[in-house]
C-alpha cells in the first residue's frame, strides 16, 4: 500500500495495578465441529481487554486471526504523530 500514511496512537500503560489498558490471553478452549464422517477440532483464545473506566470485553480468536492481523498491520507504514 504505498502513500497510505497512519498515524501510531501510543499506548499509556501503568503498573499492573492501575493499567490504563491492558490486553491479556485468559483462556485457550478447543472447539470440536461435529460433521457427518469426521469430527474437526481447533483452539480458540480467549482474550480479554481492560481499559479503565470500562467493562472488560472478552473475544475468542483463532491463531489463523492473528496471523492475518500480523500481515496487515506489517504492510501499514507507521508515521508518528505531529505533535501541536
Amino acid at each position: 500500500m504505498t502513500g497510505v500514511q497512519t498515524c501510531a496512537l501510543p499506548i499509556s500503560i501503568q503498573g499492573k495495578d492501575d493499567s490504563a489498558f491492558s490486553i491479556n490471553v485468559v483462556s485457550v478452549r478447543n472447539i470440536v465441529v461435529k460433521g457427518r464422517v469426521r469430527n474437526k477440532a481447533h483452539e480458540e483464545f480467549i482474550i480479554r481487554t481492560r481499559r479503565k473506566g470500562n467493562a472488560d470485553v472478552f473475544v475468542a480468536r483463532r491463531y489463523g486471526d492473528f496471523t492475518r492481523l500480523a500481515e496487515t498491520v506489517s504492510s501499514y507504514v507507521l508515521v508518528p504523530c505531529a505533535t501541536s
